[in-house]
């Protein structure tokens, strides 16, 4: 698995009917090269392929940060980090969104992109992952939390291509009680209106729910 993220406004939180500014927004405006805990990271695991800043970015129609800053690239091993937000989050629905381009995947798949729990834990929530269908395409993937092969991540359609840009939109809905909150995705969703149905929704029971803290990228 090779990936070519590009960040624009990251995290969003919704509450009700009322709009906030984004809580963390990432484009990595940083020297080409440098590494990510450089600048605000913390490595979680790995010891190797150090997340460095790259050359380039990507661009989305109508996406407000496409074609600002650099860019990372992931593998399918190595160095995972991730980053607090400014504040934790307990109530609403927080949204990350994220630029994609992805030039190789593995079929067995794999996560790129989380969400970590306040205090730190290994509560991953949101889990965002990609596999090479047996067409040859891609998928896109998610998981409220932990998988395993009888609780595995929901797949997208296997429609789309290495090579290509995407807008990968992932929600995570705080509702009263416990362990139901919502974690939801969509591919390309129309940034004209009102939220669009999403491909993916899922209310895994088996995993706690969380106070949001910090998000991560993840290598394999």
């Amino acid at each position: 698995k090779k990936l070519y993220l590009f960040l624009g406004i990251l995290l969003t939180i919704s509450i009700g009917n009322i709009y906030a500014q984004p809580v963390a927004t990432e484009e990595f405006e940083y020297p080409v090269g440098d590494l990510l805990t450089s600048h605000g990271y913390t490595n979680n695991t790995g010891t190797s392929n150090f997340i460095a800043v790259i050359a380039g970015n990507l661009t989305y129609p109508d996406y407000p940060s496409a074609g600002l800053g650099g860019m990372i690239k992931l593998f399918n091993t190595g160095e995972d980090v991730y980053r607090p937000i400014s504040a934790p989050i307990s109530a609403g629905t927080v949204y990350a969104s994220i630029l994609v381009n992805v030039d190789s995947a593995r079929t067995l798949g794999d996560y790129f992109f989380h969400l970590i729990s306040d205090p730190f834990s290994t509560s991953y929530r949101a889990r965002t992952f990609v596999k090479k269908a047996a067409n040859g395409n891609l998928a896109f993937g998610l998981s409220k939390g932990t998988t395993s092969a009888s609780n595995p991540p929901v797949y997208t359609d296997s429609i789309y291509t290495a090579g290509t840009t995407y807008l990968i939109v992932i929600a995570y809905e705080i509702v009263d009680g416990a362990s139901n909150d919502i974690v939801k995705l969509w591919v390309n969703p129309d940034l004209s209106g009102t939220e669009p149905p999403s491909l993916i929704n899922i209310n895994d029971a088996s995993q706690s729910d969380i106070t949001i803290g910090s998000y991560a990228f993840r290598q394999g």
